[in-house]
């Protein structure tokens, strides 16, 4: 018994500390508590995709609580219209995860990780002028950040091949289980060109809508787990509300700094326990 809740002690913070990060840096969470569960854990991979997949949807909710209520990061409208992209994209990817053996799925978690490592190093450039598409401005998707006590107005780039890589994105995050945190933030930063607080912020916004929808597939499949669903989500959701209230005080190099740490650590992981 003792035994038991040592293991979900430190299950709990895990989840805590991958919930923290993921919110600073909208990925939530599950790219860091799915790799540290099945490594330092030895959590089966696909009942810790399960459980990070449930604590993806509670860490969204309450961070989007946080977010709607304070700092005004969260764009509603942009979410909700890219969150039909990733939600589809999901289901096919959770039901293909679910047929596919663990050390294939960890190489293909670690290939599309370094991917992510090189997109993140490309550098976007906004244009001087940069004039809203016809279709971000009938969807009403461009909008103001303060900054410095300071409002400033973005444009909505792209929207269409926006849309384009967020099913992509979704079927990914439903394929490996991180709720497609990543690659929504590196889409609307590359394509959509839009501020990385704002990509960060909305991501979790639509992350729950994302994970439901992948989640569903491991529910379903019997790849849920109450005893590490339970200190997963718990911690997740600490660790989200934590990384919410700080995010608006952190620089965003620093930011970008965190982004590309983390995501280097779990694709070591991953690859290692796909290759031994």
């Amino acid at each position: 018994m003792e035994s038991i809740l040592l293991l979900e002690l430190l299950i709990f913070l895990v989840a805590v500390l991958g919930g923290t990060i993921g919110s600073l840096i909208g990925l939530g969470g599950a790219i860091v508590i799915t790799p540290a569960l099945v490594t330092f854990v030895g959590v089966p991979l696909h009942h810790a995709i399960g459980a990070s997949l449930v604590a993806t949807i509670c860490t969204s909710t309450a961070t989007s609580i946080v977010s709607l209520n304070s700092h005004g990061l969260t764009k509603e409208k942009l979410g909700m219209f890219l969150a039909l992209a990733t939600a589809s994209g999901a289901i096919f990817g959770a039901n293909l995860a679910l047929n596919i053996p663990p050390k294939p799925l960890f190489l293909i978690f670690g290939l599309v990780l370094i991917v992510v490592l090189l997109l993140n190093l490309i550098r976007k450039t906004h244009p001087a002028n940069s004039k809203p598409s016809r279709i971000s401005a009938f969807l009403q998707l461009n909008d103001q950040i303060v900054i410095k006590n300071k409002k400033q107005n973005y444009n909505v780039r792209n929207p269409i091949l926006g849309f384009i890589a967020m099913i992509g994105a979704g079927f990914i995050g439903g394929l490996l289980g991180i709720g497609a945190g990543l690659f929504k933030v590196l889409a609307m930063d590359k394509i959509m060109q839009i501020p990385f607080k704002v990509s960060s912020s909305t991501s979790n916004f639509i992350m729950g809508i994302t994970g439901f929808a992948a989640a569903s597939a491991y529910y379903f499949s019997g790849n849920i787990d109450p005893n590490i669903t339970l200190p997963v989500a718990l911690g997740a959701l600490l660790g989200a509300t934590i990384g919410s209230k700080i995010m608006p005080h952190i620089n965003t190099n620093i930011l970008r700094v965190v982004f590309f740490t983390v995501i280097l650590l779990a694709t070591l992981q991953m690859l290692y326990k796909g290759l031994i």
